[in-house]
């Protein structure tokens, strides 16, 4: 089997942000824990994930440390999640929405990219 890295999100079909209530300026919503798992059977080196789409600049990503997000990314930039991922392994990472209030009420799509450099096998 060739490289593979799979999404393991907050729902079947992909990642799904919480809705944001309006405040006074910036507005966050809940962080989720999500993981970027290595399905395949090569060593995958500098895992990335990153945010496309109509709306990236409503997200942000932040890799995991000490069981919570790290620090912030700013919108729509991609992060490191993992210097390298053996097989069967899984980095994670949390995803949150972010709005200010000159953003109007609906919905904003965008979508998760990740990737990184197949090494070989261990």
């Amino acid at each position: 089997m060739p490289a593979s890295l799979r999404l393991v999100a907050n729902t079947e079909t992909g990642l799904r942000l919480s809705e944001a209530e309006i405040g006074n300026e910036l507005t966050l919503g809940r962080p989720e824990r999500c993981e970027i798992l290595n399905d395949g059977d090569t060593v995958v080196d500098n895992v990335l994930v990153g945010v496309t789409g109509e709306h990236p600049e409503h997200v942000q990503l932040a890799a995991e440390r000490d069981g919570g997000p790290g620090a912030w990314a700013d919108p729509g930039r991609e992060i490191i999640v993992a210097q390298r991922l053996t097989p069967g392994a899984s980095a994670p990472f949390w995803a949150r929405a972010r709005f200010d209030v000159s953003d109007m009420e609906g919905v904003y799509d965008f979508e998760l990219k990740f990737g990184g450099k197949s090494v070989g096998r261990p």
